[in-house]
């Protein structure tokens, strides 16, 4: 990904990444894995074969480890995730599975430039809402989207190369061990055929400018089958994201609101913990919630849906119920949705206010605020890209389809609460920077 300093983020000269690999083996198949020290070296190269260079078809060539030209002998190019498949000058096949965004740095610098915009008049309600519900008519992906490429998973029958968009990480696989690329790829070696995994992938940075920097992508695939090439599987019916901020506490001071000691705030008494089946018309556990789901195959106005719904905000003296209102959600947004095929993205613009902290209309003690695009991949990816004041805890989940028709969450993100005092944005403690996914 090309990343400007204006927009954030230009050259990170030290770049602490992690990486978790697991490789989910069938039950015959005990095969010893193992990956090479850089992502290309000849030992590697000798153990398992062909070796292709996902790093290099990041950048639009496909070659082997060792330079080797491949042909290309089909490419779908489809827009956000894309198949080719090449084969060496040995009649060896290769499978490359790579997923692009078209979220731009233009759009980054306009997330965050959001943030750092003065807040509407706050309101508030003392009548518990009902989650509010709307369904829209998408547009279809817009011809002028730029893209990006992300991740590339290239397979052979034996070997996995996994590239990404950062030059540096580590990998740590199910087995214990781990490798350091410099090069921004990772080669798994010696699996076996139709062998199926995920990688997770994640970096982590401080901006120097009081925003923090966070990546994390988790891609999937298999190995091929000996000598053939199996066609891209797709969720069948539906793929769902949900935003949630909460309070983990059950009492929280009120003193940053300018209440006395006696006065504490109800919280949301729970840790992080995966969405339910009911997700989202449950009893809210949460601040504020967000959710929003596409159907792959409804025409419209029924192929995009989305939820949005809050917490009772709880005043209590001493210990015993003082008063209770709700805040606003007039300034809780999905916006710009884009649907195709394959492919579908939605801006998520994210203003809510404790409406217990309101003085002469004004919100003194801050928002919990968050913007952010999220992608959809029918192959079954969520990915979110975006900024939020660090306060209160976030958490970020997507819903897939399982092959027998069930559904099931996934996390994405799970985000800390550095103190209320972030609420008030920027100027106090600075912003999240994060790009998150989860697959199925």
């Amino acid at each position: 990904m090309n990343r400007s300093r204006s927009a954030t983020r230009t050259t990170l000269a030290v770049l602490s990444v992690a990486a978790m690999v697991s490789l989910a083996m069938p039950a015959a198949a005990g095969a010893a894995m193992g990956p090479s020290a850089d992502g290309l070296s000849p030992d590697a190269a000798k153990s398992s074969g062909l070796v292709p260079n996902a790093n290099a078809a990041l950048h639009g060539t496909f070659q082997t480890a060792t330079g080797e030209h491949l042909k290309v002998v089909s490419d779908d190019n489809v827009d956000g995730e894309r198949t080719v498949v090449a084969k060496s000058a040995a009649g060896d096949l290769v499978r490359y599975r790579i997923q692009s965004t078209s979220v731009t740095e233009a759009d980054r610098a306009a997330m965050r430039a959001s943030l750092l915009q003065p807040l509407p008049k706050p309101m508030y309600s003392e009548t518990r809402p009902e989650p509010e519900t709307h369904r829209v008519t998408a547009a279809p992906l817009a011809k002028n989207l730029r893209w990006t490429p992300v991740s590339v998973v290239a397979s052979t029958d034996d070997t996995v190369s996994i590239s990404w968009t950062e030059s540096k990480f580590t990998a740590k696989l199910s087995d214990g061990s781990a490798a350091r690329s410099n090069n921004g790829q990772v080669v798994l070696t010696n699996l076996k055929p139709n062998m199926a995994f995920t990688a997770e992938l994640t970096a982590t940075s401080d901006e120097g400018d009081g925003s923090e920097y966070q990546r994390e992508r988790i891609v999937q695939g298999s190995t091929l089958a000996t000598g053939t090439v199996s066609p891209m599987t797709y969720q069948e019916y539906t793929t769902a994201y949900v935003h949630k901020a909460f309070i983990q506490e059950s009492s929280v001071s009120a003193v940053y609101c300018g209440y006395n000691s006696q006065y504490t705030f109800g919280g949301d008494g729970r840790g992080y913990h995966l969405p339910s089946f009911a997700t989202p018309t449950d009893p809210p556990n949460y601040r504020t919630m967000m959710f929003a789901n596409v159907n792959w195959d409804n025409t419209a106005p029924y192929d995009f849906v989305w939820t949005k719904n809050v917490g009772a905000s709880k005043l209590y003296k001493n210990g015993v119920l003082n008063k209770t209102l709700y805040a606003s959600m007039n300034d809780m947004l999905v916006q710009s949705v884009q649907v195709g095929s394959t492919y579908a993205k939605a801006y998520f613009n994210h203003t809510a206010r404790n409406p217990l902290c309101l003085w002469l209309d004004a919100s003194y003690a801050g928002s919990i605020r968050y913007a952010e695009w999220v992608e959809y991949y029918r192959s079954g990816t969520v990915a979110i890209d975006g900024y939020r004041f660090k306060a209160p805890r976030h958490e970020m989940y997507g819903r897939f389809n399982t092959t027998s028709g069930a559904e099931i969450w996934k996390t994405i993100a799970q985000r800390p609460n550095e103190g209320f005092l972030c609420l008030l944005g920027n100027g106090a403690c600075g912003m999240d920077f994060y790009q998150n996914s989860a697959s199925y």
